[in-house]
């Protein structure tokens, strides 16, 4: 089950997921994407670019006009378009149900997408309780940019945790989407997973060692974010099994935890409770950075690495967090580590695991 609460998205870049034989988009260069993409965020991609505004293909910004046959024109539009093109959800409120914005596209990459508005999912429609809500696939190069809100409503919907319950839809999910930027989004209340990530490179991660012949994942950055009232935080997360897998250069930087159950958390452990099986991912030069915050839970650093492949190169440095839980106050605000050796470094609360 995906964290619930709120998710504020200042900027996400995700980079790494190699694939086989994997064509990079030429001349892309994740700076100069930035750089892009702050142009994006206004609605200001340049003068040789074509805008597409859901308005012009019939979008009513009423919150309660069901738009997503109009958000797939315009984006078929854009994705078609032989120029540069950006598809533009100006602010308002937009009653979406389930959307497949799917490529490949002709224009010239990157898509852009200048998102303001505040997107809300359609109610009592089957096909929006049993699809994700809002899919991006089969795009090589897309900009997602602006200070839009992804509004799940999972408050309406959400249930205690139980055994083969079946997943409850994410807000976002990119599958087969390489060379892309998100920033400045925010997703709110998702009923399942705020943001769902698969098969793509230079975007995104989860749950290593589950299938088969995985690829390994490397050059991963989150940074400026804000969690509030979810159950994770920075968190690496692999099952407990026999598929190998690498995930190393992992980052997390400038992160602000607000009532966050666990901060920071490596669990090598996930999935088959009760398994005698060690993950066989191994996990590499991890940093977390400059993280502040508060913790309802009195273990706030939670390092727990599989006993067949220890953490290597995990790093904390200026980790501030706070306890403002229910817990006896008679337990400690602490670290767990085990199987791996953390090198510290500035400020560290809960302090750090003993030697």
């Amino acid at each position: 089950m995906a964290s619930l609460g709120l998710v504020g998205i200042i900027f996400i870049q995700f980079l790494g997921l190699v694939l086989p034989n994997f064509l990079v988009l030429a001349q892309w260069n994740t700076d100069t994407g930035m750089e892009q993409a702050k142009g994006v965020a206004t609605g200001t991609g340049g003068p040789d670019v074509k805008v597409f505004s859901v308005l012009d293909f019939g979008a009513k910004a009423d919150g309660t006009t069901p738009n997503a046959i109009n958000f797939i024109r315009a984006f078929k539009e854009a994705c078609n378009y032989p120029g540069k093109a950006m598809m533009v959800i100006p602010e308002g409120e937009f009653v979406l149900g389930s959307a497949l914005f799917s490529g490949p596209c002709s224009n010239v990459a990157p898509l852009m997408v200048s998102f303001s508005g505040t997107l809300l999912p359609q109610a009592n429609t089957k096909t929006a309780e049993d699809a994700d809500w809002l899919t991006f696939q089969s795009i090589d190069g897309l900009i997602v940019s602006g200070k839009g809100t992804v509004n799940g409503q999972g408050e309406k919907t959400w249930k205690p945790e139980c055994e083969n319950c079946p997943r409850a839809p994410a807000s976002l999910k990119f599958i087969k989407v390489n060379n892309t930027i998100i920033s400045g989004i925010n997703s709110v209340n998702a009923k399942g997973f705020h943001f769902m990530i698969s098969v793509s490179d230079n975007i995104c991660v989860g749950s290593l060692g589950h299938y088969d012949s995985e690829a390994d994942v490397f050059g991963i950055t989150v940074k400026n974010c804000t969690l509030r009232n979810t159950d994770n935080g920075a968190r690496i997360k692999s099952y407990k099994n026999n598929n190998p897998s690498r995930a190393a250069g992992i980052t997390f930087e400038n992160l602000v935890m607000d009532h966050v159950k666990n901060p920071i958390i490596i669990d090598q452990e996930y999935g088959q409770v009760g398994s005698s099986e060690s993950s066989k991912v191994s996990i590499e030069d991890v940093h977390f950075t400059n993280i502040k915050g508060t913790s309802i839970s009195k273990v706030a650093v939670d390092l727990l690495c599989s006993s067949a492949n220890p953490c290597k190169g995990v790093t904390l440095t200026d980790i501030d967090l706070k306890f403002e839980g229910t817990e006896k106050p008679a337990v400690p605000f602490s670290s767990n580590c085990t199987n791996v050796k953390v090198v510290y470094a500035g400020i560290q609360n809960p302090p750090p695991c003993p030697p």
